[in-house]
């Protein structure tokens, strides 16, 4: 099963999204593909990098300074929102982005843009994603409100005309499950863009722009159908507010953000179990530590013999968390990868969880800090037991 995590964008109303994400790490649980599409582009970053509230913080924390989003921004530069501003001083700056965890977490990334002289979606993944972050300023480039973006020899603007919901991506890249987070109520409709003599004016030398954004009512709404239709079947969980939320794609205050973030939170708890009623997924293991650097007590050094399976020896040195209880009750238990002699106790990184499907106790690996791992190559490394279970890797 590969699940994928499919963002809508939506402006402001990104904030919902950054709650749904946070639910998603207060419970440990990271997808293996997210693909995002303007708001939801920005925001997925950093539920990949892995920093809780990241989201809620660079949106509540700026949203009412000028430098964000405001007509004197538009009349500088041509853009609303701030685009210097939030994808060069706040991740740089004031609030830093995790580049180092974003590249090394295995769950892959694309941020969709539009190719104004194609009308076609191109996606970008995370070689791509780097200072200035000129992926996702394209991608978050709203027509009209925000000027093309050049990069690579192209020209883009906001991913969200032509793939207002990308999940189409997702399934090419083999996701078979998708978790699809929408930032419109359920039930909604889009209707005919307004303005067409400003947006037809503005982009006459850019046809297949024009076209996007006169049906772009009717790509929205059949995107919206195909995801029902995929939801009826049980391939895909909805986590969308159920009536409208208090604020615009353009709404700054704070209350109506924090009240949008908290319903985003429910929403994707409740996504959550759902996925684990539907489809298995295993339960958050709420004992994670906050941090992931854990000290483990050796009892089964590496080459000692198991104390009811004599003839099965330990590859690998295996031990415990003193007073950290698993689900069972018991100690939770650890294999340490990467150590090459017997040793009494191991201080490094948690890099995965095991998770036993026929068994109530997950097993975690922990390895030095820094080091590289693969769910392939852990497996290998702990096959001595786990060749007897329905087991699966979540790399953390």
């Amino acid at each position: 099963m590969k699940i994928g995590i499919v963002l809508e964008g939506g402006g402001m109303r990104g904030i919902f999204s950054a709650g749904v994400l946070q639910a998603f790490l207060q419970e440990h649980f990271m997808a293996d593909e997210v693909v995002g599409v303007s708001a939801g582009a920005s925001i997925g970053i950093s539920y990949v990098s892995r920093q809780s509230d990241r989201g809620l913080r660079t949106t509540i924390n700026y949203a009412s300074d000028k430098k964000y989003l405001s007509l004197e921004n538009y009349i500088k530069t041509g853009s609303l929102f701030g685009m210097d501003f939030i994808f060069s001083d706040i991740p740089e700056k004031l609030d830093p982005f995790d580049y180092d965890a974003f590249q090394k977490n295995p769950c892959e990334y694309y941020a969709g843009v539009t190719d104004v002289h194609t009308g076609e979606t191109i996606y970008f993944g995370k070689k791509d994603i780097a200072p200035p972050y000129t992926v996702l300023r394209a991608s978050c480039s709203m027509p009209v409100c925000a000027p093309i973006v050049h990069f690579q020899g192209g020209d883009y603007l906001d991913g969200g005309m032509r793939a207002p919901i990308p999940m189409q991506k997702a399934l090419a890249d083999g996701c078979d499950k998708l978790i699809v987070v929408l930032t419109r109520e359920r039930g909604y409709q889009k209707k005919p863009q307004r303005g067409r003599l400003i947006y037809a004016n503005k982009y006459h030398d850019y046809p297949a722009v024009v076209h996007l954004l006169d049906t772009r009512h009717k790509i929205y709404n059949s995107a919206l159908q195909t995801l029902q239709n995929m939801e009826h079947r049980g391939n895909v969980i909805i986590a969308a507010p159920d009536k409208p939320l208090p604020m615009d794609r353009f709404g700054t205050k704070t209350n109506q953000l924090m009240a949008s973030y908290r319903i985003g939170i429910e929403k994707g708890t409740e996504a959550l179990k759902r996925a684990k009623n539907q489809w298995g997924l295993p339960l958050p293991n709420q004992y994670l530590p906050s941090k992931h650097s854990i000290t483990v007590k050796i009892d089964r050094p590496l080459g000692s013999a198991h104390p009811e399976h004599p003839d099965m020896i330990y590859p690998v040195n295996y031990g415990y968390i003193p007073e950290s209880l698993a689900p069972d009750g018991e100690e939770q238990d650890v294999y340490v990868l990467g150590v090459k002699e017997p040793v009494d106790s191991f201080t490094g990184e948690l890099v995965a969880i095991i998770h036993r499907k026929d068994d109530i106790e997950d097993k975690w690996v922990a390895a030095p800090t820094n080091s590289k791992w693969t769910p392939e190559q852990i497996m290998k490394e702990v096959s001595f037991t786990e060749q007897y279970f329905d087991a699966s890797v979540e790399m953390l």
